[in-house]
Protein backbone atom coordinates (compact mmCIF):
# COMPACT_ATOMS: atom_id res chain seq x y z
CA UNK A 1 0.00 0.00 0.00
CA UNK A 2 1.38 3.94 -0.92
CA UNK A 3 2.23 5.14 2.71
CA UNK A 4 0.14 8.32 1.23
CA UNK A 5 -2.87 6.33 1.57
CA UNK A 6 -2.75 6.42 5.22
CA UNK A 7 -1.46 10.00 5.53
CA UNK A 8 -2.99 12.51 8.11
CA UNK A 9 -6.60 14.18 6.46
CA UNK A 10 -6.57 17.29 5.20
CA UNK A 11 -8.34 20.24 7.91
CA UNK A 12 -11.33 20.06 5.23
CA UNK A 13 -12.12 16.92 5.19
CA UNK A 14 -15.15 15.18 7.70
CA UNK A 15 -15.53 12.50 10.03
CA UNK A 16 -16.62 10.94 7.02
CA UNK A 17 -14.04 11.27 4.81
CA UNK A 18 -11.38 9.80 6.60
CA UNK A 19 -13.67 6.78 7.65
CA UNK A 20 -11.77 3.95 6.68
CA UNK A 21 -13.37 1.24 4.13
CA UNK A 22 -12.80 -2.30 4.96
CA UNK A 23 -12.28 -5.03 1.98
CA UNK A 24 -12.14 -8.87 2.78
CA UNK A 25 -8.89 -9.96 0.07
CA UNK A 26 -8.97 -13.40 -0.93
CA UNK A 27 -5.69 -15.33 -0.09
CA UNK A 28 -4.10 -17.35 -2.85
CA UNK A 29 -3.23 -20.97 -2.03
CA UNK A 30 -4.60 -23.19 0.29
CA UNK A 31 -6.16 -20.45 2.45
CA UNK A 32 -9.58 -19.62 3.05
CA UNK A 33 -11.25 -16.63 2.17
CA UNK A 34 -12.37 -16.17 6.04
CA UNK A 35 -8.58 -16.86 6.68
CA UNK A 36 -7.60 -13.43 4.65
CA UNK A 37 -6.36 -10.54 6.09
CA UNK A 38 -8.91 -7.18 5.64
CA UNK A 39 -7.48 -4.64 3.29
CA UNK A 40 -8.25 -1.14 4.38
CA UNK A 41 -8.74 1.43 1.88
CA UNK A 42 -9.11 5.08 2.81
CA UNK A 43 -11.43 7.56 1.06
CA UNK A 44 -8.64 9.74 -0.16
CA UNK A 45 -7.12 6.77 -2.05
CA UNK A 46 -10.82 6.16 -3.60
CA UNK A 47 -10.72 9.79 -4.38
CA UNK A 48 -7.39 10.20 -6.22
CA UNK A 49 -8.64 6.78 -8.12
CA UNK A 50 -11.86 8.73 -8.90
CA UNK A 51 -9.98 11.51 -10.31
CA UNK A 52 -7.37 9.02 -12.47
CA UNK A 53 -9.99 7.63 -14.00
CA UNK A 54 -11.72 10.75 -14.63
CA UNK A 55 -8.83 12.22 -16.20
CA UNK A 56 -7.98 9.30 -18.24
CA UNK A 57 -11.63 9.18 -19.68
CA UNK A 58 -11.12 12.76 -20.67
CA UNK A 59 -8.15 11.84 -22.78
CA UNK A 60 -10.19 9.11 -24.43
CA UNK A 61 -12.85 11.27 -25.23
CA UNK A 62 -14.77 11.43 -28.48
CA UNK A 63 -13.25 14.01 -31.20
CA UNK A 64 -15.31 14.99 -34.05
CA UNK A 65 -13.07 15.36 -36.90
CA UNK A 66 -15.61 18.55 -38.30
CA UNK A 67 -14.08 20.21 -34.98
CA UNK A 68 -10.42 19.62 -36.06
CA UNK A 69 -11.12 20.93 -39.65
CA UNK A 70 -13.31 24.07 -37.96
CA UNK A 71 -10.38 24.99 -36.30
CA UNK A 72 -7.50 24.87 -38.46
CA UNK A 73 -6.20 21.52 -37.11
CA UNK A 74 -6.47 19.27 -40.75
CA UNK A 75 -6.13 21.20 -43.45
CA UNK A 76 -8.05 20.35 -46.88
CA UNK A 77 -5.74 17.80 -47.91
CA UNK A 78 -5.64 15.67 -45.38
CA UNK A 79 -9.02 16.26 -44.26
CA UNK A 80 -10.00 14.85 -47.95
CA UNK A 81 -7.24 11.89 -48.06
CA UNK A 82 -8.39 10.83 -44.50
CA UNK A 83 -12.02 10.45 -45.22
CA UNK A 84 -13.26 13.04 -43.45
CA UNK A 85 -14.22 15.62 -46.56
CA UNK A 86 -15.74 14.21 -50.10
CA UNK A 87 -13.54 15.47 -52.70
CA UNK A 88 -14.58 19.03 -53.97
CA UNK A 89 -16.68 19.46 -50.34
CA UNK A 90 -16.42 23.24 -49.22
CA UNK A 91 -14.49 22.73 -45.58
CA UNK A 92 -16.08 24.56 -42.75
CA UNK A 93 -13.58 26.83 -40.80
CA UNK A 94 -14.29 28.90 -38.16
CA UNK A 95 -13.06 32.79 -38.60
CA UNK A 96 -10.43 33.52 -36.07
CA UNK A 97 -8.17 31.12 -37.24
CA UNK A 98 -4.51 32.58 -37.06
CA UNK A 99 -3.04 32.42 -40.50
CA UNK A 100 0.28 30.85 -38.72
CA UNK A 101 -1.52 28.39 -37.85
CA UNK A 102 -0.73 24.87 -39.66
CA UNK A 103 -2.37 21.10 -39.80
CA UNK A 104 -2.07 18.90 -36.97
CA UNK A 105 -1.40 15.72 -39.06
CA UNK A 106 1.04 16.93 -41.73
CA UNK A 107 2.68 20.30 -40.04
CA UNK A 108 2.14 22.27 -43.40
CA UNK A 109 4.00 20.04 -45.32
CA UNK A 110 1.18 19.94 -47.85
CA UNK A 111 0.26 23.17 -47.73
CA UNK A 112 3.48 24.73 -47.91
CA UNK A 113 4.42 22.21 -50.47
CA UNK A 114 5.85 24.88 -53.13
CA UNK A 115 8.24 26.40 -50.31
CA UNK A 116 9.57 23.48 -49.20
CA UNK A 117 10.00 22.08 -52.97
CA UNK A 118 12.03 25.09 -53.56
CA UNK A 119 14.12 24.28 -50.21
CA UNK A 120 15.03 21.39 -51.74
CA UNK A 121 16.12 22.54 -54.89
CA UNK A 122 18.24 25.27 -53.73
CA UNK A 123 20.43 21.93 -51.71
CA UNK A 124 20.18 19.66 -54.80
CA UNK A 125 20.90 21.70 -57.36
CA UNK A 126 23.82 23.26 -55.93
CA UNK A 127 27.15 24.01 -58.60
CA UNK A 128 29.34 20.79 -59.76
CA UNK A 129 25.91 18.64 -59.25
CA UNK A 130 24.75 18.68 -62.77
CA UNK A 131 23.74 15.15 -63.90
CA UNK A 132 22.96 14.24 -67.78
CA UNK A 133 20.24 11.51 -66.56
CA UNK A 134 16.76 11.88 -67.75
CA UNK A 135 14.72 10.29 -64.76
CA UNK A 136 15.34 10.79 -61.16
CA UNK A 137 13.54 9.24 -57.99
CA UNK A 138 13.08 11.15 -54.61
CA UNK A 139 13.46 9.48 -51.11
CA UNK A 140 11.27 11.92 -48.43
CA UNK A 141 11.97 11.47 -45.04
CA UNK A 142 9.67 13.18 -42.78
CA UNK A 143 9.51 14.81 -39.35
CA UNK A 144 9.45 12.12 -36.88
CA UNK A 145 6.42 14.38 -35.55
CA UNK A 146 4.20 13.71 -38.46
CA UNK A 147 4.86 9.43 -37.71
CA UNK A 148 3.92 10.34 -34.24
CA UNK A 149 0.66 11.98 -35.02
CA UNK A 150 -0.57 9.77 -37.75
CA UNK A 151 -0.93 7.35 -35.10
CA UNK A 152 -2.13 9.25 -32.91
CA UNK A 153 -4.97 10.06 -35.73
CA UNK A 154 -5.32 6.39 -36.43
CA UNK A 155 -5.88 5.30 -32.64
CA UNK A 156 -8.40 7.96 -32.58
CA UNK A 157 -10.65 7.56 -35.40
CA UNK A 158 -10.39 4.20 -36.19
CA UNK A 159 -14.14 3.79 -35.91
CA UNK A 160 -14.72 6.39 -37.59
CA UNK A 161 -13.98 5.68 -41.34
CA UNK A 162 -10.36 7.02 -41.48
CA UNK A 163 -8.42 5.97 -44.85
CA UNK A 164 -5.65 3.63 -43.71
CA UNK A 165 -3.79 4.48 -46.93
CA UNK A 166 -3.47 8.73 -47.01
CA UNK A 167 0.29 9.00 -46.79
CA UNK A 168 1.80 12.75 -46.16
CA UNK A 169 4.84 11.86 -48.17
CA UNK A 170 3.10 9.82 -51.22
CA UNK A 171 1.13 13.00 -51.40
CA UNK A 172 4.41 15.37 -51.49
CA UNK A 173 5.42 13.52 -54.06
CA UNK A 174 2.38 13.70 -56.09
CA UNK A 175 2.53 17.91 -55.70
CA UNK A 176 5.93 18.07 -56.33
CA UNK A 177 6.60 16.22 -59.14
CA UNK A 178 6.02 19.00 -61.52
CA UNK A 179 8.05 21.49 -59.80
CA UNK A 180 10.89 19.04 -59.67
CA UNK A 181 10.74 18.15 -63.34
CA UNK A 182 10.54 21.48 -64.42
CA UNK A 183 13.48 22.63 -62.82
CA UNK A 184 15.47 19.85 -63.02
CA UNK A 185 14.86 18.87 -66.88
CA UNK A 186 13.87 15.21 -65.64
CA UNK A 187 11.16 12.82 -65.20
CA UNK A 188 10.18 11.32 -62.21
CA UNK A 189 10.63 7.50 -62.08
CA UNK A 190 9.99 5.17 -59.21
CA UNK A 191 13.43 3.58 -59.63
CA UNK A 192 15.27 5.89 -61.56
CA UNK A 193 19.02 6.19 -61.22
CA UNK A 194 19.62 9.45 -59.90
CA UNK A 195 18.48 9.83 -56.66
CA UNK A 196 17.83 12.62 -54.29
CA UNK A 197 17.44 11.72 -50.33
CA UNK A 198 15.83 14.80 -48.26
CA UNK A 199 15.20 14.80 -44.71
CA UNK A 200 12.96 16.96 -42.75
CA UNK A 201 12.70 18.13 -39.41
CA UNK A 202 10.12 19.98 -36.94
CA UNK A 203 10.80 21.87 -33.80
CA UNK A 204 8.45 19.16 -32.84
CA UNK A 205 10.62 16.19 -32.83
CA UNK A 206 12.44 17.05 -29.74
CA UNK A 207 9.88 16.58 -27.64
CA UNK A 208 8.47 13.02 -28.93
CA UNK A 209 9.55 9.84 -27.10
CA UNK A 210 11.76 7.04 -29.16
CA UNK A 211 8.44 5.57 -29.34
CA UNK A 212 4.62 5.79 -28.59
CA UNK A 213 4.29 3.96 -25.22
CA UNK A 214 2.23 0.54 -25.51
CA UNK A 215 -0.25 -0.72 -23.27
CA UNK A 216 0.62 -3.82 -20.96
CA UNK A 217 0.54 -7.33 -23.19
CA UNK A 218 -0.35 -5.30 -26.47
CA UNK A 219 1.78 -6.55 -29.90
CA UNK A 220 5.03 -4.16 -30.53
CA UNK A 221 5.16 -3.67 -33.94
CA UNK A 222 8.12 -5.87 -34.82
CA UNK A 223 5.44 -8.57 -33.64
CA UNK A 224 3.20 -7.47 -35.67
CA UNK A 225 5.33 -7.77 -38.55
CA UNK A 226 6.46 -11.18 -37.68
CA UNK A 227 2.38 -12.18 -37.79
CA UNK A 228 2.31 -10.78 -41.27
CA UNK A 229 5.03 -12.56 -42.92
CA UNK A 230 3.99 -16.19 -40.69
CA UNK A 231 0.61 -15.07 -42.45
CA UNK A 232 -1.47 -15.44 -46.10
CA UNK A 233 -2.08 -11.40 -46.85
CA UNK A 234 -5.54 -12.56 -47.52
CA UNK A 235 -5.88 -13.28 -43.65
CA UNK A 236 -4.18 -10.30 -42.05
CA UNK A 237 -3.99 -6.99 -44.36
CA UNK A 238 -2.70 -4.14 -44.12
CA UNK A 239 -5.57 -2.35 -42.10
CA UNK A 240 -5.65 -4.87 -39.72
CA UNK A 241 -1.74 -4.50 -39.20
CA UNK A 242 -2.15 -1.25 -38.45
CA UNK A 243 -5.21 -1.64 -36.49
CA UNK A 244 -3.07 -4.12 -33.90
CA UNK A 245 -0.61 -1.64 -33.67
CA UNK A 246 -2.43 1.27 -32.64
CA UNK A 247 -5.16 -0.90 -30.48
CA UNK A 248 -1.78 -1.09 -28.15
CA UNK A 249 -1.47 2.45 -27.90
CA UNK A 250 -2.05 4.25 -24.52
CA UNK A 251 -4.01 6.92 -24.43
CA UNK A 252 -2.67 10.39 -24.93
CA UNK A 253 -4.27 14.13 -24.78
CA UNK A 254 -5.96 14.91 -27.92
CA UNK A 255 -5.92 17.10 -30.19
CA UNK A 256 -2.18 18.06 -29.88
CA UNK A 257 -1.18 21.60 -29.41
CA UNK A 258 -1.41 23.54 -32.39
CA UNK A 259 1.30 24.21 -34.55
CA UNK A 260 2.47 27.67 -36.00
CA UNK A 261 6.02 26.75 -37.56
CA UNK A 262 6.37 24.73 -40.58
CA UNK A 263 9.06 21.83 -41.38
CA UNK A 264 12.61 22.44 -42.73
CA UNK A 265 15.28 20.75 -44.71
CA UNK A 266 17.90 19.29 -42.21
CA UNK A 267 19.78 16.84 -44.55
CA UNK A 268 20.37 15.73 -47.97
CA UNK A 269 22.03 13.37 -50.05
CA UNK A 270 22.19 13.52 -54.12
CA UNK A 271 23.12 10.04 -55.02
CA UNK A 272 23.58 8.82 -59.13
CA UNK A 273 23.20 4.68 -59.24
CA UNK A 274 26.33 2.91 -60.05
CA UNK A 275 27.17 2.13 -63.83
CA UNK A 276 29.17 -0.62 -64.94
CA UNK A 277 31.67 -0.87 -67.57
CA UNK A 278 33.24 -4.77 -68.44
CA UNK A 279 36.36 -5.53 -70.26
CA UNK A 280 39.61 -7.64 -69.59
CA UNK A 281 42.57 -6.22 -68.94
CA UNK A 282 46.94 -6.96 -69.51
CA UNK A 283 49.47 -6.20 -67.30
CA UNK A 284 52.51 -6.37 -69.32
CA UNK A 285 55.03 -5.51 -66.54
CA UNK A 286 56.17 -6.86 -63.14
CA UNK A 287 56.03 -4.78 -60.31
CA UNK A 288 52.34 -3.39 -60.48
CA UNK A 289 49.64 -4.50 -58.26
CA UNK A 290 46.20 -5.04 -59.08
CA UNK A 291 44.75 -2.45 -56.95
CA UNK A 292 46.53 0.26 -54.64
CA UNK A 293 48.75 -1.47 -52.28
CA UNK A 294 49.44 0.44 -49.39
CA UNK A 295 52.11 -1.03 -46.39
CA UNK A 296 52.17 1.61 -43.15
CA UNK A 297 50.03 4.34 -45.36
CA UNK A 298 52.59 4.42 -48.15
CA UNK A 299 52.18 2.43 -51.90
CA UNK A 300 54.04 -0.33 -52.42
CA UNK A 301 54.45 -0.26 -55.69
CA UNK A 302 54.46 3.00 -58.38
CA UNK A 303 51.01 1.75 -60.17
CA UNK A 304 48.13 -0.48 -60.09
CA UNK A 305 45.65 -1.59 -62.96
CA UNK A 306 43.41 0.36 -60.75
CA UNK A 307 44.74 3.69 -61.24
CA UNK A 308 46.26 3.31 -64.50
CA UNK A 309 42.10 2.24 -65.84
CA UNK A 310 40.06 4.08 -63.05
CA UNK A 311 41.47 7.30 -63.60
CA UNK A 312 40.51 7.60 -67.20
CA UNK A 313 37.02 6.80 -67.00
CA UNK A 314 36.45 8.69 -63.59
CA UNK A 315 37.66 11.49 -65.88
CA UNK A 316 35.17 10.56 -68.84
CA UNK A 317 32.66 10.19 -66.46
CA UNK A 318 32.82 13.16 -64.00
CA UNK A 319 32.49 10.48 -61.50
CA UNK A 320 32.78 10.28 -57.76
CA UNK A 321 35.01 7.51 -56.94
CA UNK A 322 35.72 4.20 -59.65
CA UNK A 323 36.35 0.47 -58.21
CA UNK A 324 37.83 -2.41 -59.83
CA UNK A 325 36.59 -5.77 -59.70
CA UNK A 326 38.55 -8.51 -61.59
CA UNK A 327 38.02 -12.15 -61.94
CA UNK A 328 40.65 -13.26 -59.20
CA UNK A 329 43.75 -11.61 -58.88
CA UNK A 330 47.47 -12.03 -59.74
CA UNK A 331 50.76 -10.95 -57.63
CA UNK A 332 52.68 -7.60 -57.94
CA UNK A 333 55.58 -9.64 -59.31
CA UNK A 334 53.16 -11.74 -62.17
CA UNK A 335 52.42 -10.31 -65.19
CA UNK A 336 48.60 -10.97 -67.19
CA UNK A 337 49.46 -12.12 -70.59
CA UNK A 338 47.24 -13.69 -73.52
CA UNK A 339 43.55 -12.44 -74.07
CA UNK A 340 43.68 -10.69 -70.30
CA UNK A 341 42.13 -11.11 -66.99
CA UNK A 342 37.77 -10.69 -67.06
CA UNK A 343 37.28 -7.48 -64.98
CA UNK A 344 34.59 -4.76 -64.88
CA UNK A 345 34.38 -1.15 -63.49
CA UNK A 346 31.61 -0.06 -60.82
CA UNK A 347 31.37 3.77 -61.58
CA UNK A 348 29.49 5.82 -58.75
CA UNK A 349 28.39 9.07 -59.00
CA UNK A 350 28.76 9.25 -62.83
CA UNK A 351 27.27 12.89 -64.03
CA UNK A 352 27.71 11.78 -67.86
CA UNK A 353 26.83 8.97 -69.71
CA UNK A 354 27.76 10.45 -72.86
CA UNK A 355 30.76 8.77 -72.93
CA UNK A 356 32.30 6.02 -75.07
CA UNK A 357 34.11 2.99 -73.63
CA UNK A 358 36.44 2.20 -76.50
CA UNK A 359 37.44 5.69 -77.03
CA UNK A 360 38.47 5.78 -73.07
CA UNK A 361 40.25 2.57 -73.63
CA UNK A 362 42.38 3.79 -76.73
CA UNK A 363 43.36 6.57 -74.33
CA UNK A 364 44.66 3.91 -72.13
CA UNK A 365 46.26 2.00 -74.18
CA UNK A 366 48.45 5.12 -75.82
CA UNK A 367 49.55 6.45 -72.38
CA UNK A 368 50.30 3.37 -70.70
CA UNK A 369 51.48 1.31 -73.66
CA UNK A 370 54.15 -1.31 -72.50
CA UNK A 371 52.33 -1.31 -68.70
CA UNK A 372 48.28 -1.92 -68.68
CA UNK A 373 46.44 -2.56 -71.93
CA UNK A 374 42.37 -3.29 -71.90
CA UNK A 375 40.28 -4.43 -74.70
CA UNK A 376 36.67 -5.37 -75.33
CA UNK A 377 35.64 -2.21 -73.36
CA UNK A 378 31.79 -2.18 -73.08
CA UNK A 379 28.97 -1.36 -70.96
CA UNK A 380 27.43 -3.97 -68.77
CA UNK A 381 24.86 -4.47 -66.44
CA UNK A 382 24.87 -4.52 -62.84
CA UNK A 383 23.57 -8.47 -63.52
CA UNK A 384 25.72 -9.41 -65.92
CA UNK A 385 28.52 -8.78 -63.68
CA UNK A 386 27.70 -11.32 -61.40
CA UNK A 387 29.74 -13.83 -64.24
CA UNK A 388 32.43 -12.34 -63.17
CA UNK A 389 32.56 -13.26 -59.56
CA UNK A 390 31.35 -16.92 -60.04
CA UNK A 391 34.05 -17.05 -62.93
CA UNK A 392 36.75 -16.12 -60.80
CA UNK A 393 36.01 -19.60 -58.39
CA UNK A 394 34.59 -21.61 -61.59
CA UNK A 395 36.76 -21.51 -64.17
CA UNK A 396 40.09 -22.94 -64.94
CA UNK A 397 43.16 -20.68 -65.54
CA UNK A 398 46.72 -21.66 -67.42
CA UNK A 399 49.85 -20.24 -66.32
CA UNK A 400 53.39 -20.38 -67.42
CA UNK A 401 56.57 -19.92 -65.25
CA UNK A 402 60.56 -20.22 -65.47
CA UNK A 403 61.42 -22.83 -62.99
CA UNK A 404 65.12 -23.59 -61.79
CA UNK A 405 65.98 -27.27 -60.75
CA UNK A 406 68.77 -29.78 -60.59
CA UNK A 407 69.34 -33.19 -61.33
CA UNK A 408 66.16 -34.02 -63.63
CA UNK A 409 66.05 -36.45 -65.64
CA UNK A 410 64.29 -36.74 -68.84
CA UNK A 411 61.79 -39.70 -68.20
CA UNK A 412 60.77 -37.78 -65.02
CA UNK A 413 59.70 -35.11 -67.29
CA UNK A 414 57.67 -37.30 -69.18
CA UNK A 415 56.36 -38.98 -66.40
CA UNK A 416 55.49 -35.87 -64.68
CA UNK A 417 54.15 -34.39 -68.37
CA UNK A 418 52.10 -37.48 -68.38
CA UNK A 419 49.74 -36.53 -65.44
CA UNK A 420 46.22 -35.65 -65.24
CA UNK A 421 43.88 -34.57 -62.68
CA UNK A 422 46.45 -33.88 -59.89
CA UNK A 423 44.74 -33.40 -56.77
CA UNK A 424 47.01 -30.59 -54.62
CA UNK A 425 46.43 -30.18 -50.54
CA UNK A 426 47.33 -26.66 -50.26
CA UNK A 427 47.21 -25.27 -46.85
CA UNK A 428 47.71 -21.47 -46.73
CA UNK A 429 51.23 -20.58 -47.54
CA UNK A 430 53.37 -19.25 -45.42
CA UNK A 431 54.19 -15.34 -47.31
CA UNK A 432 50.34 -14.99 -46.34
CA UNK A 433 49.48 -16.79 -43.22
CA UNK A 434 49.76 -13.84 -41.08
CA UNK A 435 46.18 -12.66 -42.21
CA UNK A 436 44.24 -15.56 -43.77
CA UNK A 437 42.97 -18.15 -41.76
CA UNK A 438 45.27 -21.60 -41.72
CA UNK A 439 43.15 -24.11 -43.54
CA UNK A 440 43.88 -26.48 -46.34
CA UNK A 441 42.58 -26.08 -49.49
CA UNK A 442 42.00 -29.32 -52.19
CA UNK A 443 42.70 -28.06 -55.27
CA UNK A 444 43.10 -29.95 -58.69
CA UNK A 445 46.80 -29.68 -61.70
CA UNK A 446 44.24 -30.66 -64.72
CA UNK A 447 47.61 -31.29 -66.77
CA UNK A 448 51.35 -30.00 -66.47
CA UNK A 449 53.65 -29.63 -69.24
CA UNK A 450 57.76 -29.22 -68.44
CA UNK A 451 59.95 -28.31 -71.54
CA UNK A 452 63.71 -27.83 -70.51
CA UNK A 453 65.65 -24.43 -71.27
CA UNK A 454 68.94 -25.86 -70.38
CA UNK A 455 70.28 -27.88 -67.89
CA UNK A 456 68.90 -25.95 -64.63
CA UNK A 457 66.41 -24.41 -66.10
CA UNK A 458 62.51 -25.40 -67.64
CA UNK A 459 59.36 -23.59 -68.97
CA UNK A 460 56.73 -24.89 -67.00
CA UNK A 461 53.14 -25.09 -68.60
CA UNK A 462 49.87 -25.88 -66.55
CA UNK A 463 46.15 -25.57 -65.85
CA UNK A 464 44.88 -25.49 -62.66
CA UNK A 465 41.90 -25.68 -60.91
CA UNK A 466 40.85 -21.28 -60.25
CA UNK A 467 42.37 -20.42 -56.69
CA UNK A 468 45.46 -22.37 -57.01
CA UNK A 469 48.83 -21.14 -55.29
CA UNK A 470 50.45 -21.76 -58.23
CA UNK A 471 53.99 -20.76 -56.75
CA UNK A 472 53.98 -23.00 -53.67
CA UNK A 473 53.01 -25.90 -55.51
CA UNK A 474 56.08 -25.32 -58.02
CA UNK A 475 58.16 -24.91 -54.73
CA UNK A 476 56.20 -27.25 -52.18
CA UNK A 477 56.58 -24.57 -49.12
CA UNK A 478 58.15 -26.37 -47.04
CA UNK A 479 55.81 -29.36 -47.25
CA UNK A 480 52.62 -27.37 -46.92
CA UNK A 481 51.66 -27.93 -50.41
CA UNK A 482 51.81 -31.80 -51.72
CA UNK A 483 52.37 -33.10 -53.83
CA UNK A 484 54.12 -30.59 -55.29
CA UNK A 485 56.71 -30.07 -58.84
CA UNK A 486 59.33 -30.71 -56.30
CA UNK A 487 58.05 -33.76 -54.87
CA UNK A 488 57.68 -35.08 -58.06
CA UNK A 489 60.59 -34.26 -59.71
CA UNK A 490 62.58 -35.70 -56.66
CA UNK A 491 64.63 -32.36 -56.35
CA UNK A 492 64.51 -28.72 -54.62
CA UNK A 493 62.68 -26.58 -56.72
CA UNK A 494 62.78 -22.64 -57.21
CA UNK A 495 60.19 -20.48 -59.19
CA UNK A 496 61.65 -17.45 -60.79
CA UNK A 497 58.83 -16.21 -63.19
CA UNK A 498 55.07 -16.48 -63.04
CA UNK A 499 52.66 -15.39 -65.75
CA UNK A 500 48.75 -15.91 -66.40
CA UNK A 501 48.52 -16.91 -70.03
CA UNK A 502 44.68 -17.33 -69.93
CA UNK A 503 41.18 -17.37 -68.09
CA UNK A 504 38.84 -19.33 -69.24
CA UNK A 505 35.66 -17.15 -68.99
CA UNK A 506 33.79 -15.60 -72.02
CA UNK A 507 33.96 -11.73 -70.73
CA UNK A 508 32.21 -9.54 -71.59
CA UNK A 509 29.10 -10.24 -73.27
CA UNK A 510 29.27 -10.83 -76.78
CA UNK A 511 26.78 -7.81 -77.18
CA UNK A 512 26.80 -3.99 -76.73
CA UNK A 513 24.59 -3.17 -73.70
CA UNK A 514 22.99 0.25 -73.74
CA UNK A 515 24.08 2.50 -70.66
CA UNK A 516 22.21 2.29 -67.46
CA UNK A 517 21.21 6.30 -67.97
CA UNK A 518 17.27 5.79 -68.38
Amino acid sequence: MDPRDTAQPDATMNEADTAPVTATATASGSESPAEAAPRTISRSAQRRAIKAAAEAAALLRECDPADLIATGDLCDQCATGLGFLQPGEEPKRNADISPDRRCGFCLGVLADYKELAQAVLDRICAPGREFSDTHYRLELMLPRAIAYRRRLFLQRFKDRGIDYSYEVRREFTRLTEPIFEAALGKKYKVDGPLHFIVQMSHETDKELPNKLPRAEGEPSLREVKRARKATKPAQLGREQTISLVVDGVKPVPFPLPPVTTRPTVSHHVVRRDPIFVGGRYLKLARGVAQSLWLICGQPKTVNSVQQCIGAFFKEAARADDVLLVAAGREDADVRMLGNGRPFFLEIQGARNLEFDPIAVAAKINETHAGLVQVSRMRWVSKAECKMVKVGEELKAKQYSCLVWARGVEQETIDRVNAMKGIVVNQSTPTRVLHRRVNIVRPKTINWVSISRLSEEFFRVDLETQAGTYIKEFITGDIGRSTPSLASLLGTPTDILELDVTNVQLDWPPRFEAAPKAS
